[in-house]
């Protein structure tokens, strides 16, 4: 029907979570008889953003470096984060990342065994709701499932989610890759979405001291 790599929410054939889930839409389409060429100009021309998939692997490509929103918040996101992570080549790639409270401990740990496994550097930040549990045991149990797996990589504590997006720039290198795991999908992309406007008329260390733009 179609490639896949020619499938823009494939991203180009490297996430695999998206080609999961065009698969199942495929076979409904076929099975409800729409015809081939139909459904491969739908899959050619639904293209993945923040306003077609909010938190759903938005990317943002400023001048100098990428930013990339997701809503991964359990082990099967940050799995799939992970292997499309692998394939991505940047100089430094830094995960912002948050426990959620009303998980296990070993769910806690994994986020940080996992966001080990995938970047270079780590920002630990809090969700508005901590879900009943303190915010600090919870950065704890992601520390330690950091440490576990790799003892040397660089680690922040930023509570704020737009402070820790505002710090991962000011140290972002030419072509790094910034990923965060958002609280609240639209208020984080729209405060991304509305910084990489701006940097189209302003240098972005300009902005990195105005932490909400409404």
């Amino acid at each position: 029907i179609a490639k896949v790599a020619d499938i823009p929410l494939t991203f180009s054939g490297t996430a695999e979570s998206m080609i999961k889930n065009i698969l199942p839409s495929v076979l409904a389409a076929v099975i409800s008889g729409f015809a081939t060429e139909v459904i491969a100009e739908g899959l050619k021309s639904f293209l993945p953003s923040a306003e077609t998939t909010p938190g759903r692997m938005n990317l943002f490509r400023f001048r100098n470096f990428r930013i990339m929103v997701d809503y991964a918040h359990n082990e099967g996101g940050f799995i799939d984060l992970k292997k499309y992570l692998s394939q991505v080549k940047a100089p430094l790639k830094t995960g912002i990342v948050a426990g959620t409270g009303d998980r296990r401990d070993e769910d806690i740990r994994n986020v940080g065994k996992y966001a080990a496994q995938m970047f270079d550097e780590i920002i630990i930040r809090n969700d508005k709701d901590s879900r009943g549990r303190p915010f600090e045991q919870m950065n704890a149990l992601i520390l330690e499932g950091i440490r576990s797996v790799n003892e040397n990589i660089p680690v922040k504590m930023i509570p704020d989610e737009f402070d820790a997006i505002c710090h991962a720039i000011s140290q972002a290198p030419k072509d790094g890759f910034i990923l965060v795991c958002a609280d609240h999908v639209l208020s984080t992309v729209a405060f991304v979405k509305e910084m990489h406007e701006r940097e189209k008329t302003q240098p972005i260390n300009s902005l990195l001291s105005i932490k909400h733009f409404q």
